[in-house]
Formats: C-alpha cells, sequence, structure tokens
C-alpha cells in the first residue's frame, strides 16, 4: 500500500499548508525539495489528469518520500492532540487532571474532572466518564469534601449504560453484516432472529436522550427495518417523527459531525423517495453545511450528496444539469471516493444519457465497469448488477445491437429469474418481457402493449416512482412503445401522480 498517497488524497489544500508549516518548523529554508516533492505528489494523486512526475528521476527521491510519510504519520497523530486539546477534549484533559494529580494538587484535578464530567454527561460518553470516576476514587482520600458513595453508584449506573450500549452496539454490527450478505444475494426477507433482537434492542433505547452517534445506528436499523419491506411511506413517516425529537447541543453537534452528516444524508434520501423534494433540499442544505466546515464530513459525503443533487435534477427536467454535475464530481473528486460511490454515480450518469438519448456516451461510461460481474456483485450487490446490464441492454438495443441486446436480456432472465417476484425488483419481468417484444415482434411493440405487460406483471406506478433509478427503465420504454421522447415522457408521467 503507498501509504504517501492514501494520506495526500484524504487532504484539502488547507491541510496541505498546514503541513508545510509543521515540515518547516525546525529548519526553515527557502530551498526546500522535500516540500517542492510534497506539492507535486499532492497534484499528482488528486488530480485526475496524471501528468508527468519530474522530481521522480531524481536522486534522493525516494529517500525524500519515505521521510514525508514519516513526518505526515506524525503530523495526523499530533493534530489529532492537539484538535483535541484545543476543543477541550475529556481526554485531553483527563490527562491534564492526571498529571495534577500526580503532583498533589488534587483540587486542581478534581476541578479538571467535574469539568470534563459534565460535557460526558452532555455527549453520553460512558466510557470516558467511568475513566473520569475512576480517577475521582484514587483522588478520594486525598480529597475528603467528596461524596465516596455518590461516586460508587455513579459508575455503577455508568457501567450498567455502557453494558446496554454494547450490546445494541453488538446487534447493530451484525444487521450490518447481515445485510451486506443480503445485498450481495439479492435477498429481502426479513425473518431473522437477531434482526427482530436488534429491533427490540433498538425499541428498548430509541426514546432516550443518546448521542449523535447511537442515534444514528437507531435510525439505520429504522431504515432497515421499512426498506426491506420497500415501505418508504412508512420509514418516511416514522423518520420525520424521529428526527424532530433529536435535540443534540452545539457542542455535540461538532463532536459527532460525521455522524450529523449521515443522520442528514438519510432524511434526505428518504424524502427523495417520497417525492418531498422540499424536505429533501432543506436535509441535502444541512449535509451541506456540515461538508463546508469539516474536511472529513466532505470527503465522506460527497459522492452521497452529489448522487442525491443529481436525482433532484432529474426530476427538475434538468437532465444536461444532473449529467454535468456527476460528471464535475468524478473528474474533481473521484480519486478520493470509494470504488462503491464512484460506480453509482457512473452507472446514475450512464442512465441519465440514455434520457437524452446519448447512447454512445451511455456505453463509454458503461465499458469503464470491466471486471466481472461476481466481483460487481460481491461489491455492490446483485440489484446493482441487474441493473447494469438492463442499462446495457437499451443502450445496445439503441445502437442498433440487437443481437447483443437480446443476449442481454437472456442472460438476466436466465441468472436472475428467482428474484423478479421480489418487490425490490418489480420492473425487471415486464422490462425482460417487452425488450423481447421490441426485439422479435416490433410490429406488435404498441402503447396497448406495454399496458397490458405492465398490468401483466402488476406493476404499480406509485411504488416505481419512489426510486429515481427505476423509473429512468420506465420512461425509456414508454418512450420507445410509442416513439416519444424519453425526458417528455417521465416528466408527463411524473405531474401524473
Amino acid at each position: 500500500m503507498d501509504l504517501l498517497k492514501e494520506i495526500l488524497i484524504t487532504f484539502s489544500s488547507k491541510k496541505k499548508r498546514e503541513f508545510e508549516k509543521f515540515l518547516v518548523r525546525k529548519r526553515p529554508s527557502d530551498d526546500r525539495r522535500d516540500i517542492t516533492v510534497l506539492n507535486e505528489l499532492f497534484q499528482y494523486y488528486n488530480s485526475p489528469r496524471k501528468e508527468h512526475l519530474v522530481q521522480k528521476g531524481k536522486q534522493k527521491y525516494h529517500a525524500l518520500r519515505k521521510r514525508l510519510t514519516k513526518e505526515l504519520i506524525r503530523f495526523i497523530i499530533l493534530q489529532n492532540a492537539s484538535n483535541e486539546l484545543s476543543a477541550k477534549d475529556s481526554e485531553g484533559f483527563l490527562n491534564l487532571a492526571k498529571h495534577f494529580k500526580e503532583l498533589n494538587k488534587h483540587d486542581v484535578a478534581w476541578f479538571l474532572l467535574e469539568k470534563e464530567e459534565k460535557k460526558c454527561e452532555q455527549t453520553k460518553n460512558y466510557l470516558l466518564n467511568m475513566k473520569i470516576q475512576r480517577l475521582k476514587l484514587e483522588i478520594l482520600p486525598y480529597f475528603p469534601q467528596a461524596d465516596f458513595d455518590f461516586i460508587k453508584n455513579k459508575l455503577l449506573e455508568l457501567q450498567q449504560a455502557q453494558a446496554k450500549e454494547d450490546e445494541f452496539q453488538l446487534y447493530f454490527i451484525q444487521i450490518r453484516n447481515m445485510f451486506a450478505e443480503k445485498l450481495e444475494k439479492g435477498d429481502v426477507e426479513f425473518s431473522n432472529p437477531i434482526i427482530s433482537k436488534a429491533i427490540e434492542q433498538y425499541s428498548n433505547i430509541k426514546n432516550e436522550k443518546n448521542t449523535p452517534k447511537i442515534q444514528l445506528k437507531i435510525i439505520e436499523i429504522l431504515r432497515a427495518e421499512y426498506g426491506v419491506k420497500k415501505n418508504f411511506v412508512g420509514l418516511a413517516k416514522e423518520l420525520k417523527e424521529y428526527y424532530k425529537q433529536l435535540n443534540f447541543s452545539q457542542e455535540e453537534r461538532i463532536s459527532f459531525s460525521n455522524s450529523m452528516a449521515n443522520i442528514e444524508y438519510i432524511m434526505a434520501y428518504t424524502m427523495l423517495g417520497i417525492r418531498d423534494f422540499g424536505e429533501a433540499r432543506i436535509h441535502l442544505e444541512n449535509l451541506k453545511r456540515l461538508m463546508e466546515k469539516s474536511d472529513l464530513v466532505n470527503l465522506n459525503y460527497i459522492g452521497k450528496y452529489i448522487a442525491i443533487s443529481s436525482f433532484l435534477k432529474i426530476f427538475e427536467n434538468k437532465i444536461l444539469e444532473a449529467i454535468f454535475l456527476i460528471h464535475d464530481a468524478v473528474e474533481n473528486y473521484g480519486v478520493k471516493m470509494p470504488e462503491r460511490e464512484i460506480n453509482n454515480l457512473k452507472l446514475n450518469q450512464a442512465a441519465f444519457h440514455c434520457l437524452v438519448r446519448e447512447f454512445k456516451l451511455s456505453n463509454k461510461i458503461l465499458l469503464v465497469f470491466n471486471k466481472s460481474d461476481g466481483y460487481y456483485q460481491k461489491t455492490m450487490g446483485r440489484e446493482w448488477v441487474i441493473r447494469k446490464e438492463m442499462i446495457r441492454a437499451v443502450v445496445q438495443l439503441e445502437l442498433n445491437n440487437i443481437d447483443i441486446a437480446e443476449t442481454i436480456v437472456l442472460n438476466i432472465e436466465s441468472k436472475h429469474n428467482e428474484l423478479f417476484e421480489k418487490k425490490q425488483f418489480m420492473l425487471v419481468k415486464p422490462f425482460i418481457v417487452a425488450m423481447k417484444l421490441f426485439i422479435n415482434n416490433p410490429e406488435k411493440a404498441t402503447e396497448e402493449a406495454l399496458d397490458q405487460i405492465e398490468s401483466e406483471g402488476g406493476l404499480d406506478k406509485h411504488k416505481m416512482f419512489r426510486d429515481p433509478r427505476i423509473i429512468v427503465f420506465y420512461a425509456w420504454l414508454r418512450g420507445k412503445f410509442n416513439n416519444r421522447d424519453s425526458s417528455s415522457v417521465l416528466m408527463e408521467e411524473f405531474t401524473k401522480l
């Protein structure tokens, strides 16, 4: 692993400048080859257009890389420590309290512990609070005005609270692992006893005052519970009510900014799914503000933010803007995004190109996915693979590669047939039937025939229009069967709902 690369792709320009100051702190000089190498590598790793590395061929290049990596690690460690202290983080002040205890300045140590205990109470940081209580017990013999029974009972309460949180965390991890497996297989059944137990656990604590980190996990379990059932309306209603009850302090919002960002993302995505675009934009704007305040949040959520923003533009009939938004994001931030988010964005872009009849551009994007379906099923999930193949079929048909399109359709049918009756794959079967009809009997591919296919397939348009990834196929089919533009069909059908 190239650790130097992995670090630099997470740095903003501001963070890089801070590191430069750190690097020259001991030996200021106008002639710093390490700074030159740093700037070149930063540009190289963070640019989609790879330029030639001038410094690579020069003497001591690899030694300079090694030194930079070492200093970067030190910088990150020291900065985190510094940030904790400057932000008055409990761990930092706990260590400070230990320092004064060793100096027998027990009143100062006690003052610091009391101060930080209040913050731990606010943020529900049980582990740190237990450390504080244990240090208080060590100081107690030298601080007689303290109440032993109170501290003892407080410690026992914290242990119980932490045990409860740990149990919930364990169930949450199990749920995440199970749903990852279900995603790969395309299985959406909801009958596992562990999942049921986790929901019982969440029901016990969901009304308690918890940190954004725990509240996020509760929201994700809610999302999982309703999501596998494809009950988006029920989920949105539950989340709206739950979100109203969240009341975090400014300190909590800062301390748990990444968790807050995830909550806002889930809310935006859920509201998008029920076509409540006003609410979706509110939460998306909340997410944007969090991204602007933190490089870490921006790094973690840029892909998700772009995905929702582009879908909103589709519903505004600004398809070209949606395409440009994804293209620009991939060009500028692609190197910093996880593979999963890049793949999702590119596949969405390929679908959007189809809406404006740019099938060659769509095909160009699809050619990027040059690994096996087995690989993509494991990393992206079975639903994603099916959607990719459906787009491929559309593109090949429109490029007049009829035989290839037919082969793709038949492969979808043979490999994934057992999934077609599940809610999650409601459009796949009507899509395959319609594609076969158009390929084999194009003269019979009429609007009436498509109506019949939809009716026999039990297609629920209202449910289908809750998933922006599905409606692209619907709009294309409708346009194909009555010789109309897909984007016009999409907006027309959308306004009917």
